[in-house]
């Protein structure tokens, strides 16, 4: 079939101007005309039957096909039930608005759905105020839901990709930020709704000019007058009422878009395509352009066979043609092998960035495009918008009574409508934004001057930089100073290439920039010094670098004076995409290239989804009859009956071994919790998989469920057990993954108690607990659910050997994994997810690791003394002394090892766990427990009865320790692969939100050609440099505390949680970059204590200091030599690399390393000369 073209054309209204995807402000634009060439005119012409002279006559507005076009393809109008209110205020003087808003864009409707919901009389001015915005809005999903609009998604992807290399060996950057596309018509009907509930009123005509008076301003919509007391002109790029001081001069993003349904297409229905610079598929001649005036792909994948895709030029002056965009993705798209079947709809946007500011102030306010809030350097501008329609409408009302208060008058009426509007405009516009958009403009007039090549560069380094650098960046919410940052982040980490074309073409902006900047003011030159770039270019030229790129021939349309090519919209170009791709894939007769392929047993496929061609559901296995066996030292667990002598101390042999309560705590049984071989299909003996992942807890399901998301095929071994452990976590994390269904408790503030003298303190950061069976539950239904083909099956068992390099049915290589009941089991890749058993990978050479131990217990109290609605997260305060007399007998390193409460509150019950945060050796469980009891009884008067008791936990982390060698054969995820926090021992949901970004590297080392090292890519993911140098820092920071006595904790905490709440929140998160390390370590030292500065000066003279430094200086991988010596085995523990063809390369049962169970007991019982939970070391001075 031929393609098939339904055109979505853009509104004529010239005071509705919507944004783009990114949360750009895409405003459909008329052509400009210039000089173009004779050969141009030719081929355009060849393509279209619209003559020249008609497309000139309509840019100047005499008809033509602009006129007819506008017949042809009227607006199309919102479906919104309720009824706009027409105006009955604005008649006069006495009855004016408060707020008149012109233009019913999202940035106009977003003050006056805000400005009417404060109270405020607002009326809203549009030529056709129901009119459908025409082009697509994407958003990144945090910044549209910390305004509340998560309800105004279409659809949503995990994460976006940028390609900045031509080769195939690369892969894409991934970046780890949700993104979405926005449900415009919803966001709209959202908009009108609220603010018409809240009594706003609607009037259609269109504005032609205004007129100020001391109290009010007269607007003229058609033959009426509307009157005001302040005017916001939200009329995006036309500008209508706001005036300038200066010409106005920016650079224009131009993008075409199209909605297709295709044949199929190579992307991840997961993950969008933010920017594609490859230009390998161009001719030589749009190559030469595109050297010159470099455009990206942008995509949006729906289905497997539809796809939004845009062809975007970031910033330039004059714009680029909408034909050359087009001719650029038909390119590009036909090298892809994209083939298309209908073209649904078109967007075509045109942004002006940059520029001068509004005139400031003045009496007129302004809102989005009208008053400069586009992104200079990337366009987006809808999502500050919306941000700031709250700033604005907070400084009206306060210049509304601020105005009052100093009137004779009580009438708002005789207000200084002019003072208002002051200070409304340095409300949002003050002096530290302005100082953000100069360096912006700053930074887009370099880009302008960049060519292709420079430009990948820079891309390059720059999405290397942490998440919240480029993040902040690209959402304008980071300060001017972070601002400078990032650019001398950028230099730092740069080529020496690129660092010189930067110079070079920042030189002639520099002057402007720096006067700019340091005055805030609204004085920046887009010009750069006349005559003196061509001398720079020709001086400073260097082999491969070109001239200065915009030399172009005149074929450009205008845009750089004087006019403004944003007046009207934009309808089409002279070349039609559909002809022109049916140009490439013959019209009539158009041929896939690319063929879908799905799994022979896919139930889709007419299979029933167990793997076998012949449909045969394989073996049956009673699991039931494995847990047991598969879960070493089964016996009973130590009781439930309180301390006998609350007082008694003892040594660590005195006790019960904590190795038996490990025991305990991992034979737990809870029905809620189903089993596995109930939920999942069975893995079958000899059964070939993708990918095989050993260990069943949170993390290994997680992972297992996010692969078969992706279409993998999974094999899941394990013992079948259920969760067991009680599970603390911060509300706002677990609302980020989508999992707050899973929690059973949610506390509206977490509660700190660092000493009884303090007292409680609340920290303002929700806090929940999670339903083991709910998360369970969840976590199961992901593994279940698998709508592209991925399958997770499941073997109860677990994995002793792993052996490299095993040839595949479908001719690759990859591993036998044998079980211990003598199973095996085929897979590409392994991953394991086992905990805290380390016997299983390879782990660099270091220090043993610290231990945080907990002992909990859950109990029925009716009238417990804690509120429900909080947390108790710590409290510090003591059962006992630290110093008792019987203890150290005038020792003075002898210091007890801190310990705090934490509390879950529920009605009619409770649950309480006494914790040691980290400790050089593990206190022991039934010493916790005394210490528990204790508290409970003597400082709480709570006696906790046997027959009381709902349930027991004993909880043990190791803390930091040796990483796991990178990279190694097997992969590991979770606390297996280290990725506990060091100084505070969560790990849940740092495991849960890498289950995605691993699993998508996985995806990629499955379909790489490089069998060897198929786990790379996610050892990558796991720890790169950057988590690494995180990682030391945490490690530095555990080993610091561990060796603070009471009083110095008790320091360190205060002084912790004094800290601005993003420092804190973001250690505990382990979501700090190293970069902002620096500013949380330099925020503790100035607000410590003279002990606690003394302190961290001394741990970073240690060796622990030093051992910081070497790690987060040490590179990510090993050399090739490194590679080698991993692969033949060094390392210790758990085999090594590769090796030869059918070597093992885990092994559990030959392991050398000894058992982290081990190591804390031996840790424990070389104490035993002390009382446990006491620690010597010297005290500092």
């Amino acid at each position: 079939p031929a393609i098939r073209t339904r055109n979505t054309i853009a509104s004529p209204s010239s005071l509705s101007r919507p944004a783009t995807h990114a949360a750009r402000n895409a405003i459909p634009q008329p052509w400009r005309t210039s000089p173009i060439s004779a050969n141009q005119k030719r081929r355009w012409q060849s393509s279209s039957p619209v003559s020249f002279a008609q497309l000139e006559g309509s840019a100047e507005g005499g008809g033509g096909v602009q006129e007819g076009l506008e017949k042809k393809n009227m607006p199309e109008q919102l479906d919104f039930e309720s009824e706009l209110k027409p105006f009955s205020y604005g008649k006069d003087t006495e009855n004016a608005f408060d707020l008149l808003v012109v233009g019913c864009g999202p940035a106009g409707l977003g003050v006056a759905d805000e400005a009417a919901r404060r109270g405020l009389k607002v009326g809203v001015v549009d030529p056709n105020p129901l009119q459908r915005w025409p082009n697509n809005y994407g958003v990144w999903v945090d910044e549209f839901e910390q305004m509340g609009h998560e309800d105004c998604f279409l659809r949503t992807w995990d994460s976006a990709q940028v390609i900045t290399k031509q080769d195939e060996i690369h892969k894409p950057t991934r970046l780890y930020r949700p993104y979405a596309q926005v449900d415009r018509d919803k966001l709209k009907k959202k908009l009108l709704a609220r603010a018409t509930d809240y009594g706003a009123e609607f009037k259609t005509g269109a504005v032609s000019g205004v007129d100020h008076e001391f109290d009010v301003s007269i607007v003229r919509v058609g033959k009426e007058n509307v009157f005001a007391r302040q005017v916001l002109d939200a009329t995006g790029h036309l500008r209508k009422l706001v005036e300038f001081e200066r010409e106005f001069t920016p650079g224009y993003q131009a993008a075409y878009g199209a909605t297709l349904v295709v044949d199929s297409h190579p992307y991840d229905l997961d993950s969008m395509m933010f920017m594609d610079w490859r230009d390998d598929h161009l001719d030589e001649e749009l190559k030469a352009r595109n050297d010159r005036l470099p455009t990206f792909l942008y995509v949006m994948p729906y289905t497997r066979n539809k796809i939004f895709v845009e062809e975007t030029s970031l910033v330039a002056r004059p714009f680029v043609p909408f034909d050359d965009l087009k001719q650029r993705l038909q390119q590009r798209l036909s090298k892809m092998g994209i083939v298309v079947r209908e073209v649904e709809d078109e967007e075509y946007c045109l942004i002006p960035m940059g520029g001068v500011l509004p005139k400031l102030p003045q009496r007129v306010l302004g809102i989005g495009g009208t008053a400069g809030m586009v992104h200079p350097a990337t366009g987006y501008m809808v999502s500050k918008s919306l941000l700031q329609a709250p700033t604005l409408v907070d400084a009206i009302i306060r210049g509304f009574e601020q105005s009052s208060s100093s009137s004779s008058a009580s009438s708002p009426s005789t207000m200084n409508a002019t003072d208002v509007s002051v200070g409304v405009w340095s409300s949002i516009w003050p002096e530290e934004d302005r100082r953000q958009r100069t360096f912006m403009c700053f930074g887009m007039e370099i880009l302008m001057q960049l060519d292709s090549k420079t430009t990948r560069r820079f891309f390059e380094t720059f999405f290397r930089l942490p998440q919240e650098m480029w993040g902040g960046f690209l959402s304008w919410r980071i300060s001017s100073m972070g601002l400078l940052g990032i650019g001398l982040s950028i230099f730092r980490t740069a080529s020496n290439r690129l660092r010189f074309d930067f110079v070079r073409n920042a030189l002639p902006f520099m002057p402007s920039f720096i006067k700019t900047f340091a005055t805030a003011s609204n004085d920046f030159n887009s010009e750069a010094w006349s005559g003196i770039m061509d001398l720079a270019n020709s001086l400073w030229n260097v082999p491969g670098g070109g001239i200065y790129p915009h030399d172009l021939v005149g074929a450009l349309p205008s845009g750089t004076k004087g006019e403004n090519p944003t007046k009207k919209p934009i309808r089409s170009s002279n070349i039609d995409f559909a002809k022109l791709m049916e140009e490439v894939q013959g019209e009539g007769t158009i041929r896939s290239k690319v063929e879908s392929q799905k799994r022979p047993n896919d139930e889709s496929n007419g299979g029933d989804g167990t793997g076998k061609k012949d449909g045969s559901k394989g073996i049956g296995i009673d699991a039931s009859k494995l847990v047991l066996s598969q879960v070493p030292y089964l016996q009973e667990g130590p009781p439930s009956t309180p301390p006998a002598d609350l007082r008694e101390l003892k040594s660590a042999s005195s006790w019960t071994d904590d190795r038996e309560w490990i025991r305990y705590q991992q034979e737990k049984l809870f029905d809620e919790q189903p089993k596995l071989v109930e939920s999942l299909p069975p893995l079958n003996p000899n059964d070939e998989v993708d990918v095989i992942v050993a260990g069943v807890g949170p993390a290994g399901l997680a992972l297992a469920g996010a692969l078969a998301k992706r279409g993998v095929n999974v094999g899941l071994v394990g013992p079948d057990t259920p969760f067991t452990n009680n599970y603390g976590v911060w509300l706002d994390e677990f609302k980020e993954l989508g999992l707050e269904h899973t929690l059973e408790e949610v506390y509206d503030d977490s509660l700190v108690v660092v000493d009884s003298a303090v007292g409680t303190q609340p920290v303002g950061r929700a806090y929940g607990r999670v339903g083991r069976d709910l998360l369970r539950a969840e976590l199961l239904k992901r593994c279940q659910a698998s709508p592209d083909g991925g399958k997770v099956r499941y073997y109860p068992g677990m994995v002793r050997e792993v052996i490299d390099e095993q040839e595949l049915a479908d001719e690759s290589i990859g591993h036998t994994v044998k079980i211990n009941d003598g199973a095996a089991f085929k897979a590409k890749m392994v991953a394991m997810s086992t905990g805290h058993n380390r016997d299983v990978l390879s782990y660099e050479d270091g220090v043993p690791p610290l231990w945080q131990t907990a002992y909990g217990i859950e109990f029925n109290m009716p009238d417990h003394p804690w509120d429900n609605n909080k947390a108790l997260f710590m409290d510090l305060s003591q059962s006992e002394g630290d110093d008792r007399g019987e203890v150290n007998g005038g020792n003075e390193d002898l210091h007890r090892v801190p310990s705090f409460l934490y509390v879950l509150p529920s009605k009619d019950k409770v649950f309480v766990e006494e914790t040691c945060l980290i400790s050089k050796v593990q206190v022991p469980f039934d010493e916790l427990k005394r210490r528990l009891y204790q508290r409970l009884e003597q400082r709480l008067n709570i006696t906790v009865k046997p027959e009381d008791i709902i349930e027991e936990e004993a909880s043990w982390i190791p803390l930091g320790g040796p990483l796991p060698k990178v990279p190694q054969p097997v992969l590991g995820f979770g606390a297996a692969a280290g990725l506990v926090h060091p100084a505070s021992g969560y790990s849940i949901v740092n495991s849960l939100s890498k289950a995605g970004p691993v699993a998508d590297a996985i995806v990629e080392g499955l379909q790489s050609g490089d069998q060897e090292h198929r786990a790379d890519n996610a050892w990558g993911v796991l720890w790169s440099a950057e988590q690494r140098r995180k990682m030391a820092f945490y490690q530095f920071g555990a080993e610091m505390i561990s060796k603070m006595p009471l009083p110095l904790l008790q320091d360190f905490m205060r002084t912790f949680y004094e800290l601005p709440a993003p420092l804190w929140k973001g250690f505990l998160s382990h979501k700090l970059s190293s970069p902002m390390m620096v500013p949380f370590a330099l925020a503790m030292f100035v607000q410590g204590s003279k002990d606690l500065r003394h302190a961290l000066i001394s741990e970073l003279a240690s060796k622990e200091g030093v051992r910081m430094l070497e790690a987060a200086l040490a590179p990510v991988f090993a050399d090739e030599d490194q590679r080698q010596d991993s692969n033949d085995g060094g390392g210790g523990g758990g085999g090594g690399g590769g090796g030869k063809k059918g070597r093992a390369v885990l092994q559990q049962n030959e392991s050398t390393r000894e058992p982290l169970k081990g190591l804390f007991r031996r840790g424990q019982l070389a104490t035993d000369s002390i009382p446990s939970g006491y620690i010597e070391q010297p005290t500092a001075k």
